[in-house]
């Protein structure tokens, strides 16, 4: 129900998973590495960075900064009560962290956790999308200040494009379906080109360093009797335009299994740039019957795939 898996490049090119076993203890945290861009994995290894195996851990996110570092944030209680947004940081590729730092906001109970890595703004300063609100954190100052903007709450993905732009996946509730933003989050106007979403966004968005940004989404089983949907695959949906409009003619699918993917709540597709060549694709399948039985998965993608497909 918590696996949550979260994925980056580190600055020496080992690519990065961190993931939940399935509890929501520190114990079940997992860290696994792959050194030939996604081909083979370590064995998953249990995070230093969280020596009380029985302390709360909602799984968050992995995200590289500018300067290469990268950060691990989760959400865990504050003495005792609610959940906050903490963190730790390492200057050498995921292989030794800092001691866990919080972010200090009041807890407004249950519901402060987050899914995806947070942006990285012009200035430093971190924006993180909460289950109920989106914060500010400014790392050197210590402080963090709640945004009066509440559509980029319920833990969406969040990117910076190669020039500077925001692209938000908030907000479906006033059926905006996506936001951008050109000055550094002081104002934002609606896409309507991403999928509808409720609390838990189910998609990613992944800012290449050609300028592109990929659309990570769920391809769905329709059913006309049913008040369910179940995912079996995932498609790739391409901007070339630094977030303006979205290439949804030329979506391409990287996975189509056929059948319903077997998870709680989905599985959970995160996407990152492994090389100038390729893309990784990170997502969660408890299928028993899948070759190897359910667990993680990893997709290759070859950037190539995403070029026009040649319409009429």
């Amino acid at each position: 129900d918590s696996v949550h898996p979260s994925l980056c490049a580190a600055k020496n090119g080992d690519l990065l998973v961190v993931y939940s076993r399935g509890g929501r203890v520190a114990g079940d945290m997992r860290l696994s590495r792959s050194s030939d861009g996604g081909k083979t994995w370590s064995e998953p290894a249990a995070l230093a960075a969280l020596p009380d195996a029985t302390s709360y851990v909602y799984p968050g996110g992995l995200t590289r900064l500018r300067d290469g570092r990268i950060v691990l944030s989760w959400s865990a209680p504050v003495d005792g009560r609610g959940r906050a947004t903490w963190f730790c940081v390492s200057g050498d590729d995921g292989i030794s962290w800092t001691e866990p730092r919080l972010v200090p906001l009041e807890p407004t109970g249950d519901h402060d956790t987050h899914r995806y890595s947070f942006v990285e703004l012009a200035d430093g300063r971190w924006m993180f999308s909460l289950w109920n609100r989106a914060v500010v954190f400014d790392p050197a100052a210590g402080a963090a200040t709640p945004l009066a903007d509440e559509r980029h709450a319920a833990m969406v993905p969040i990117v910076r494009t190669a020039n500077g732009t925001l692209v938000s996946g908030g907000t479906s509730n006033k059926r905006e379906n996506g936001l951008r933003s050109t000055d550094d989050g002081e104002s934002w106007q609606p896409l309507r080109a991403f999928g509808h979403l409720n609390h838990g966004c189910p998609f990613d968005l992944t800012a290449l360093d050609d300028g592109r940004i990929v659309h990570t989404t769920i391809l769905y089983e329709l059913r006309a009797d049913a008040t369910h949907c179940p995912e079996t695959g995932f498609l790739m949906v391409v901007s070339r335009d630094d977030g303006r409009t979205w290439d949804w003619a030329d979506a391409v699918t990287i996975y189509d299994k056929g059948a319903p993917i077997q998870a709680p709540r989905g599985g959970w597709p995160r996407t990152c740039q492994v090389d100038r060549q390729t893309l990784g694709t990170v997502f969660f399948d408890q299928d028993k019957d899948l070759p190897g039985g359910g667990g993680l998965f990893f997709l290759r993608t070859p950037l190539a795939r995403l070029a026009f497909a040649g319409r009429d």
